[in-house]
């Protein structure tokens, strides 16, 4: 007689096909955070707005152009630590470009940024990151408590 397959629990069905989806997902899609315990702790969101090469002309890109993200976290586990700095842009030939180095005003003043915090069970986040980077690329986000990376593609 063969062998039985162990069976899987929900969350551990719920990880799995978590971190077969986590490898490039669409501009705005959902996805899991991936906690260090082993339960999917959170849910985020992440929207790319279009490249914009000059928003005036007292700025210019470096890189290509300005790219502004919206990102909303809404935790599944009390004490889920979020930090802007684990979102970077893996643009050509693998070149990471960090969050911060400007905007060019792409991101209006009185919209909320998103910068470190600790949240709990049932708690929403939101706020908006800004990049110099190339037109393309893939958004990374890479906290150093999960278990993989989670990739959005624009």
């Amino acid at each position: 007689m063969p062998p039985t397959k162990p069976k899987l629990t929900k969350a551990e069905r719920l990880l799995d096909q978590t971190r077969k989806n986590n490898k490039d997902l669409s501009n705005g899609a959902q996805t899991f955070i991936l906690a260090d315990g082993g339960g999917a702790s959170g849910a985020i969101k992440a929207e790319i707005k279009p490249c914009q090469a000059s928003p005036s002309s007292y700025y210019t890109a470096r890189h290509g152009c300005f790219i502004a993200v919206y990102v909303a976290f809404s935790s599944g586990v009390d004490n889920l630590p979020i930090n802007a700095a684990d979102f970077y842009i893996l643009g050509p030939e693998n070149r990471r470009y960090n969050q911060g180095v400007g905007d060019a005003g792409l991101v209006p003043m009185e919209v909320e940024r998103l910068y470190f915090s600790n949240l709990n069970k049932g708690e929403v986040l939101d706020g908006f990151l800004s990049f110099d980077a190339p037109a393309h690329g893939r958004l990374v986000y890479d906290p150093a408590y999960a278990t993989s990376q989670i990739f959005w593609s624009y």
